[in-house]
Parts: structure tokens; sequence; C-alpha cells
């Protein structure tokens, strides 16, 4: 890419497609993987949680054409301490993301279990995204 790169952050809390869906999760507990949930459902709420991200980057930037790569993917998952399917949990992001921005854009992915997250939400991600100027 030539020429000066230009950092934009755009953070929010869980608004989009899923927020009520995220919200019915937390309000009955539902929050830990390997403990209130199984991988099934931790797949779930990161499919959403990538729907999520999906919304806000086009939201921001107009259409998801401008996205160019996605540079990172963190997925953090709440689970217990016996828990290791953290991977299978995390794929759901991965693969949302692959289908709708293409296998070329995807560079890498970190997956991390964690004691508990903000809020009491099952998982959270961190999609840095790298985005064509106009």
């Amino acid at each position: 890419m030539s020429g000066p790169r230009k950092t934009a952050i755009v953070t929010g809390a869980s608004q989009g497609i899923g927020a009520g869906i995220v919200k019915a999760f937390v309000e009955r507990g539902f929050n830990v993987v390997g403990k209130d949930r199984d991988v099934k459902a931790g797949r779930t709420a990161t499919f959403t949680a990538a729907l999520n991200a999906l919304a806000l980057a086009k939201k921001q930037l107009g259409s998801l054409d401008r996205v160019s790569r996605l540079v990172r993917l963190g997925v953090y998952v709440a689970a217990t301490p016996d828990f290791i399917d953290h991977a299978k949990v995390a794929d759901a992001a991965s693969e949302l993301l692959r289908d709708v921005l293409g296998e070329e854009t995807i560079s890498s992915r970190v997956v991390i279990g964690v004691a508990s997250l903000p809020l009491g939400s099952p998982v959270e991600l961190e999609v840095i995204l790298e985005v064509k100027t106009v």
C-alpha cells in the first residue's frame, strides 16, 4: 500500500444486530462457556459478535467493499479453567468473516480464554480492519 496510512479507531458496545440476544444471555447468567454454555452456544455468541462487528464496519464505512484486509481477529472467551475448545468457539467468527470478506483478506487470529469479560459477556471480539481510501 503506498502513501500515508491513517488509523481510525471505532469502538462500541453490543448495539448491533444481536444486542437483544447478548442481553438475554447475560440476564439469564449464561456467560461462561464450559459451565453455563456448551461449544454450540459459545459459537452462537461468537457468530453474533462477528455480525455486530460487520454491521458496525458497514455503518462506519458505508460499504464492506472498502475493507481490503482483516489485519487481526482477537477472540476472548469467558470459560471455565478446564474448557479446551476455545478455537472451536472462535471458528464461528472466523468462518463468517471469511465468508463475507473473502479468504484472501484473513491475516491473523488469536484466541484467549479468560475468567470473565465486561458486563458478563460470554465472548468479546477485537477486529482490526485495513480499509481502502476513497
